[in-house]
């Protein structure tokens, strides 16, 4: 079935704005990701009954509890769910989630570098993390089909697809360092997600961003972004600076939608 010709799926990029993409996804996957099987925190998965208790773990990190709460809630008003864990590491997190709640009910995908350190891991650790809670055929050297699909959000197209988007450690830690990058990053996440949709990335320091010459500490800058969405996008967008975290949701209509300010 043809789309109709208002609903054509555009890119995020044109060719040429991905070609010089690719680059900074090229020079960031060898600072990451190159220096050996985990140059950086891409093992996290979330603490739940059966696995082997992890101190920063992503339901710490996000100050949500996916497995047993967020997810559950969501299923309660439908049937199946689609979930995109950006910078999905490893895929741990991803794993747990297809094993709970089983590949008929929750779809996930995950974005990533460079797939030779997922590789590797896989070969290397399969039977530690099969001690830790994770069966051997969860974590096999064989890469899940829907395990680093892309290497970035900006490859997909401006639709709403995903019920659940994370970023722990992943493409903003990059991919952004100014206001007109966190706000594009922020505006692509809302786009992706469907109408009660839920979005948390983590974590954002409130290091100094630059703005027109001046600086201001993410908090203040987010909350600026927050409200232009807000008022744009009718999404909801807020800081949460106990877990550096921020979380966008998008309500089941318009109906928050500012008014026009005269």
């Amino acid at each position: 079935m043809k789309l109709a010709k208002n609903s054509i799926r555009k890119p995020f990029l044109t060719p040429e704005e991905l070609k010089i993409r690719s680059e900074i996804w090229k020079n960031a996957s060898n600072h990451k990701e190159g220096g050996g099987i985990i140059a950086y925190p891409c093992t996290r998965y979330e603490n739940y009954t059966g696995y082997k208790p992890l101190e920063n773990s992503i339901d710490a990190r996000h100050g949500e509890r996916f497995l047993s709460e967020t997810i559950p809630q969501m299923l309660e008003t439908r049937n199946k769910i689609k979930v995109l864990d950006i910078g999905g590491g490893m895929g741990l997190h991803a794993e747990q989630m297809r094993k709970i709640f089983g590949e008929d009910v929750i779809r996930v995908f995950t974005t990533g570098l460079c797939k030779k350190p997922y590789r590797e891991f896989r070969r290397k650790y399969a039977q530690t993390y099969a001690n830790n809670g994770f069966f051997q055929e969860d974590i096999s050297q064989k890469p899940h089909r829907d395990d680093l699909q892309w290497r970035s959000l900006s490859q997909l197209s401006d639709f709403p697809e995903f019920d659940i988007i994370l970023d722990t450690y992943g493409e903003h830690m990059y991919a952004c360092d100014t206001n007109e990058t966190f706000e594009q990053y922020f505006r692509m996440v809302a786009k992706k997600l469907l109408p009660g949709g839920h979005a948390s990335i983590s974590p954002l320091s409130s290091f100094p961003v630059e703005k027109k010459g001046q600086q201001f500490t993410l908090s203040h800058l987010i909350a600026e972004i927050g409200e232009k969405l807000e008022y744009e996008m009718g999404i909801q967008l807020s800081y949460h600076r106990a877990h550096s975290c921020v979380k966008i949701d998008k309500p089941e209509n318009n109906t928050l939608k500012k008014t026009q300010k005269v």
